[in-house]
This record gives C-alpha cells, structure tokens and sequence, in this order.
C-alpha cells in the first residue's frame, strides 16, 4: 500500500529563505509543499484553507509574526508546526531617503558601500528632486560606486548590489514579494515620490529586517513612515546634524526617539556594512 507524502506549509517571508526550503523539503519523496506563506496571516488562512498535516514557520515576520500565527493555528485549526528560524540567512531591505544636500550625500555613502566582495543587499532609494533629472542622478550616482543604479521599474525583482531610485513624479515601494512597487498615486503631504510611501512599504514587507537611512533634507517627510518601521521592529539610522546641508528630515526623526542610531556621514557606510552581516538580527 503507497503512503501519501506528508503534506507541509512553509511559512517564511524572506523569498530566498523560503525558496532554499522548499527545495530541501521536495527533495524528500516523503513530503511534498501544498502551500507557501509571506506571513503570519497567511500562515493561518492557509491552514484552514489547506489542512497540511505539518507547517514549518518562521518567527519574524511582517503583520503577524510566528508565535501569533502558531497560537492561532493551535487554536482555530491545531496543525503540529515546526519552527525553522535560524535554518537560512535573512534577506535585509535598506532604504534611503533625502532631499536638501541629498545627493552629495549618496554619492559618499554608494562610494564606500561599492567596493566590497559581496554585493550588499538591495537599496531602495528617495531623492526629492527636480523633475527630468531623476535619470540624470542616477547615472551620476553610478560613478560613484561599483554597485549598479538605476531609475526603479514597477515589478522588477530586487537584486543584491543594485541601487534602485525612484522615478520622477512617482512613489517607490516594494511589495510583499520583494519586487520594486512604481506608483502614480497622490502625492503624500506634497511629495512624490514620498519618503513616507518607502518607509512603510518596506515596514509592511520586511517587519524587523528593514533597514532604514534618513539624511539631510529640509522638512519631514519620512517621519510617519518610519514611526510605522520602527513600530514594526525595522532599524533606524539618521544622519547627524554637523554633517546635514540642512537638519531637517533627520531633525524630526530623533527628536521623536525613534532613531537607533545618529550618525554622520562617513560612518554611515561602515555601519551599514556591518549591519549587512550574515547572521546579524535587527535592531
């Protein structure tokens, strides 16, 4: 008499994470992958739906993490479920944003990030800027730096050692997949793109691996965004007054405790790196 494979959900929010799993696990004729989970929430919505005989779950994920996910479960569908946390290194989302002495600033920061062995995670980038030189930035911006620039392109993937910008007059993003997010919406207290509009979308997909930069740059946009990063359990690094053409976005970010770390400019690729680190936990 044949024996069904055991069937398994995996739930885990990095995609290269989740990805190496699966291939592990389909490479036993025993088990087969009926369901795959971004986060918590789906953790539990495709258990019910499912009713896998075993899930595997991550422990930081973003809108509901492990344990509330495994306590539901045990409770709503009782599932025996396999904590997997440790088994894979974990994707890391920086993202940047400046406006007022911005792009000198980048320049330092994608100078010193550029010439190490292993490309650094994706950075996502926001630059208020004129319209029509969005492009013209980025290709200066890649003079600076071994890493690859360019302007952002609704949907693509993310890949390590690319810098992506966001486009003239559009919101940049990321969705819950990890792929660039483009988008014409209003903009957010007059900006777009929108500090504010990164921020919590890397919040929202990366939880406690988002990584986020506030530098130079007069008013305060970015702030709510990154309220939300920092809620979700994301770091946060500000660039420090003496080094800022204007202290005003990083102003308005520490002077509300929520920035881990203030720092000036020519610390602030070496922290990164360090922070890029396998194995390192954020914050």
């Amino acid at each position: 008499m044949k024996t069904e494979p055991l069937r398994i959900l995996v739930a885990e929010d990095s995609p290269t994470a989740r990805r190496l799993l699966v291939e592990i696990l389909r490479t036993d004729p025993a088990l087969t992958v009926v369901g795959e989970a971004r986060d918590g929430l789906e953790a539990v919505d495709l258990c019910q739906r499912l009713q896998p005989a075993l899930v595997t779950m991550d422990i930081q994920m973003p809108r509901m993490d492990g344990l509330d996910a495994t306590r539901r479960i045990m409770t709503e569908v009782p599932t025996p479920v396999v904590v997997v946390s440790t088994l894979v290194e974990r994707d890391i989302q920086t993202s940047m944003a400046a406006s007022t002495g911005g792009p000198a600033a980048l320049y330092r920061i994608l100078s010193d990030l550029g010439g190490q062995a292993t490309p650094p995670p994706p950075i996502l980038l926001v630059q208020h800027i004129a319209l029509g030189f969005g492009n013209g930035l980025a290709t200066w911006l890649g003079t600076a730096t071994k890493l690859r620039v360019k302007v952002a392109e609704d949907g693509e993937p993310l890949t390590p050692g690319t810098v992506y910008l966001a486009p003239d007059d559009k919101h940049l993003g990321v969705t819950m997949d990890h792929r660039a997010q483009v988008s014409g919406a209003a903009p957010i207290q007059g900006f777009r793109p929108s500090a504010n509009w990164l921020f919590r979308a890397v919040a929202r997909a990366y939880g406690q691996t988002a990584l986020a930069v506030v530098l130079t740059g007069m008013g305060q946009d970015g702030l709510d965004g990154i309220r939300d990063l920092h809620q979700a359990g994301g770091r946060v690094i500000a660039q420090d007054e003496a080094t800022s053409v204007v202290y005003g976005m990083p102003a308005v970010v520490v002077g509300a405790n929520l920035a881990h770390e203030v720092l000036p400019l020519g610390q602030i690729a070496r922290r990164l790196l360090a922070l890029f680190q396998p194995g390192l936990r954020l914050p």
